[in-house]
């Protein structure tokens, strides 16, 4: 699992920011889903969002009768998540401005391309399965 922190003043490394994101999106997510979507394997999905409710920022939601273990953010973890994104958003352009602007264009485009090629790569069914939890 990726250790270096994103939001060092919480504490929080990129799988439990991204964990942490997806939950304030959603609501609720089950851990499969968090799983495939952010593409960590469970056992680190369940030890990020062991710590985002050690942290008070979401909760794990035991398993039981037929439905799967799942994460909810705490109002707690929604009202920090636009102040960590906005951190990481600074970060990434500090980290980005002395590079020459055609260069920024260019890795940003680079980034689209991929993105938009994985984004097909996954079946409009699988893609169904995964947007609910």
């Amino acid at each position: 699992m990726h250790r270096t922190l994103v939001a060092p003043r919480l504490g929080l490394t990129w799988p439990q920011w991204e964990l942490l994101r997806l939950v304030c999106e959603f609501h609720v997510v089950t851990v499969g889903t968090a799983s495939q979507r952010l593409r960590v394997p469970k056992p680190d999905l369940i030890r990020a969002a062991a710590v985002l409710n050690a942290h008070g920022m979401a909760c794990l939601l035991p398993a039981r009768a037929g439905r799967p273990a799942a994460v909810a953010a705490t109002s707690y973890g929604h009202a920090l998540a636009p102040g960590v994104q906005n951190a990481i958003a600074a970060g990434e352009s500090v980290l980005l401005c002395p590079l020459p602007a055609e260069l920024v264009w260019t890795v940003t485009a680079v980034l689209q391309r991929i993105e938009q090629r994985a984004s097909h790569s996954i079946s409009p069914l699988r893609r169904c399965a995964t947007a609910t939890p």
